[in-house]
């Protein structure tokens, strides 16, 4: 078992790797990958403190943000299908045009 420290140091690395690169991409599949890091990054965090705690909800709580996670990435993939298909690019300055 890793300690907590080194478990919460990957969950930051992690987190703000997501960040970076969510401030940086001009490309929204990128920007989705991205989400999901960050995500993944708080996942990890629930999922140690549930298990250091011996609590079981906060496993739940995870399973149930993996959940909502998926979705978003289902969402967020017809979108840009949707994107794609009106504008011919997934680029981020792209987007500002679909104002009315």
């Amino acid at each position: 078992m890793a300690p907590l420290a080194h478990v919460l140091a990957l969950s930051v690395v992690l987190f703000g790797l997501g960040a970076i690169g969510l401030l940086a991409r001009a490309n929204w599949i990128a920007v989705l990958a991205c989400l999901q890091l960050m995500l993944g990054a708080i996942v990890l965090s629930f999922v140690t403190f549930a298990e250091r705690l011996g609590d079981a909800a906060g496993q739940g709580l995870a399973v149930f943000a993996l959940a909502v996670g998926v979705l978003q990435l289902v969402v967020g993939v017809g979108v840009l299908v949707a994107l794609r298909s009106q504008r011919g690019s997934l680029r981020t300055d792209a987007a500002s045009r679909l104002r009315g």
